[in-house]
This record gives C-alpha cells, sequence and structure tokens, in this order.
C-alpha cells in the first residue's frame, strides 16, 4: 500500500477539486465535464503507469482500464443527462461488464453469488416504485444486475 497510496494522490485531488468547485451541484457545461471526469482520467493514468501489454499477465489491468474509459464517457454524458441519460446509462453498463470480466470467474463462489444477488433485488425493490417510466425501470434492473455481478466477482477474487 505504501508504494501503491502516493500514485492515487492525483486521484483524490481531482476529486477533491471536483467537490470544491461544484459539491452537489451539477452545471452543463464543458468545464464541468472536464471537471468531473479527471477523477477517472487520473485512474486511467494510475492503471498506465503500473505498466500494460498485451500479454495475458496484464489482462486484469486492460479490462480494467477499458472499464474506466467507459465510466469517463458514462460521466461525460450524464453532465448532459437531459439528452442523453440512457447512453451514459449504457457506458456505466459496460463499465461494469469489463470490470467484472476483469476480476474473471475463478474461483466461482456461488455463496457471494447468491449474497449480492439477494443484495441486488433488494436495492431494485426498493427503488423500483420511483421509477415511473416502464422502460427506465428495464434499464435500472439491468444495470443493479451488472453492478451487483461485478461486486460478486470483486468479492470472489
Amino acid at each position: 500500500l505504501k508504494s501503491v497510496g502516493p500514485k492515487l494522490v492525483p486521484f483524490f485531488k481531482t476529486v477533491s477539486i471536483f467537490f470544491v468547485l461544484f459539491g452537489e451541484e451539477s452545471h452543463p457545461s464543458i468545464f464541468y465535464c472536464i471537471v468531473k471526469c479527471l477523477p477517472i482520467i487520473s485512474l486511467m493514468l494510475f492503471v498506465l503507469l503500473h505498466g500494460m501489454s498485451l500479454n495475458e499477465y496484464y489482462r486484469y489491468a486492460r479490462y480494467i482500464l477499458i472499464g474506466l474509459f467507459f465510466s469517463c464517457l458514462g460521466d461525460a454524458f450524464l453532465v448532459y443527462k437531459k439528452y442523453y441519460f440512457e447512453v451514459g446509462i449504457l457506458m456505466f453498463a459496460i463499465a461494469q461488464i469489463y470490470y467484472s470480466r476483469a476480476f474473471g470467474w475463478r474461483p466461482f463462489n456461488p455463496y457471494a453469488g447468491t449474497v449480492f444477488l439477494v443484495l441486488g433485488c433488494i436495492v431494485y425493490s426498493y427503488i423500483k416504485d420511483g421509477i415511473d417510466d416502464y422502460v427506465l425501470s428495464y434499464i435500472v434492473g439491468c444495470y443493479v444486475a451488472l453492478i451487483s455481478t461485478m461486486a460478486w466477482r470483486a468479492v470472489a477474487r
């Protein structure tokens, strides 16, 4: 952790800068979009600085990097959520798929999978009543399933 911690300082600084500048407010502007994406970009640089190659040893890092790329796109699209909400959610969904692929399927750990399945169902049942749009309700359900799968694979690893 000592060697990793200092390399994460840019991430923590960019998160702090974002919240100092904007707090909980949302400003659909290019500047807001750039500042919002900076923490993810700093994590992408962190992954790249740890080394990258096409061989199997770096498969995890490649998938995490691809996931971060789609997370960054998701953040950018959600800045303009009035027009691109569904596209932003799709970008985050693709990111979750790549994170799950990075964590792999071994060990399988069905116990952890069951726990996250139940937690995902509880979360979805709690939030679905607040969603009036049928299509959005379906999208949110799929997204909860993807996040639950990613969390299961991360814990099982």
